[in-house]
């Protein structure tokens, strides 16, 4: 019900929705019960708030201005930009990061944070199966799917959006070629499986 509400907004906000950034002055993301608005320049983004608010307004939608985050992405010094946008009665606080969809933007659009995230969170996971991992008791087949379903999942967790440079790709497979190797070292032979299930 409430998608549908959100739906209704944002098409009787008049913001056109089709397209990227890359072709238009505005574009506008909507998921769930959040709305991530990207604008080319502040009288854009100014002028599609106000129009969406008007619209929301009109179905009994509110802005949670505690919630809502301004992020400026830009190559010059950060420095220069208040620590507020005021629109109307709203003030939205200025971000150097925040995280949207469980993943870290920030405003040099880095990704190597987000990627050492989730090395570090694959690393938890195997320390925690390292028992069941390391066990002579768990079959060779059921220690494969635990590294497939388990590890390598939240390793490579979004990765395919990514546009990675050759450092962080390689400490993306590193990791994932320790957790393989370490499963399966300590039985004879089992060397040429890591390379199997290797990233």
């Amino acid at each position: 019900m409430f998608n549908t509400a959100l739906e209704k907004v944002t098409r009787e906000a008049a913001v056109n929705t089709r397209g990227t950034i890359s072709y238009k002055s505005v574009q506008i993301s909507a998921y769930a019960n959040d709305i991530d608005m990207i604008g080319r320049t502040q009288a854009a983004m100014i002028e599609a708030f106000t129009s969406l608010e008007k619209a929301a307004k009109g179905t009994n939608l509110f802005i949670n201005q505690e919630k809502s985050k301004r992020m400026p992405v830009t190559k010059k010094s950060h420095a220069r930009y208040p620590l507020y946008l005021e629109v109307g009665p709203y003030k939205f606080q200025a971000v150097h990061s925040f995280t949207y969809l469980r993943s870290d933007v920030n405003c040099n659009n880095n990704i190597s944070a987000e990627i050492q995230k989730h090395i570090l969170a694959a690393n938890r996971c195997f320390h925690g199966l390292r028992k069941h991992l390391r066990s002579h008791l768990t079959s060779k087949n059921t220690k494969i799917l635990m590294y497939k379903v388990l590890i390598r999942p939240i390793l490579t967790y979004a990765s395919e959006t990514r546009t990675v440079s050759k450092i962080n790709e390689w400490r993306v497979k590193s990791v994932g070629k320790k957790g393989a190797s370490m499963c399966f070292w300590s039985e004879t032979g089992e060397q040429n499986m890591v390379r199997k299930i290797q990233l």
